[in-house]
C-alpha cells in the first residue's frame, strides 16, 4: 500500500491548496503532500514535501501533533490502496502571501499554490480531500 503525508495549512480561515501541473483546474487541487521515503516518519515527510512542492519551511513546533488525519484511497471493491496522513498547521501571523510565487514551486509537480477561501476550495479540491474542509473553522 502506498503511503504519503502532507500538511493542511490554514491562514486567515483559508486553506493552502496546490494545483498539480497539467491537471484540470477544477477538482484536482490538494494539500502539499508526497510519498514517505525510507527512514522518514509521516511528519518528516509532510514537512519535506511542503518545502519541496511549495517552498514553505514550516517549523516542526507549528504542527498540531495531537491529531493525525488519514484519507484512504479505495478501489471499487473497497480495498484501500493508498493512505495520505496529514496534520494541521494554523498560521496566525499572515506572513505567507495568498499566492505562492512561481519561483518557490516545484513546477514539474505544482504549477500554482495559494490560500483559498472555503467556497473556492470546495470547487477546486480533489473529492477525496473534501472532508479536510470541515476542519477549517472561522475565528470567533
Amino acid at each position: 500500500m502506498k503511503k504519503s503525508a502532507g500538511l493542511l495549512i490554514i491562514q486567515d480561515n483559508k486553506i493552502l491548496l496546490a494545483h498539480p501541473t497539467s491537471a484540470p483546474w477544477k477538482g484536482s487541487f490538494s494539500i502539499p503532500k508526497g510519498g514517505v521515503e525510507d527512514g522518514e516518519n509521516f511528519i518528516e515527510t509532510a514537512l519535506r514535501e511542503t518545502k519541496e512542492e511549495v517552498g514553505l519551511d514550516i517549523p516542526f513546533n507549528m504542527i498540531d501533533r495531537n491529531n493525525e488525519y488519514v484519507v484512504e484511497y479505495k478501489n471499487k471493491k473497497g480495498r484501500v490502496f493508498k493512505k495520505v496522513y496529514y496534520y494541521i498547521v494554523k498560521l496566525t501571523d499572515n506572513t505567507i502571501p495568498n499566492v505562492i510565487p512561481n519561483n518557490q514551486l516545484q513546477l514539474d509537480e505544482v504549477d500554482w499554490a495559494g490560500f483559498l477561501d472555503l467556497e473556492t476550495a470546495k470547487e477546486k479540491i480533489f473529492w477525496r480531500f473534501d472532508d479536510m474542509l470541515k476542519l477549517i473553522k472561522p475565528n470567533i
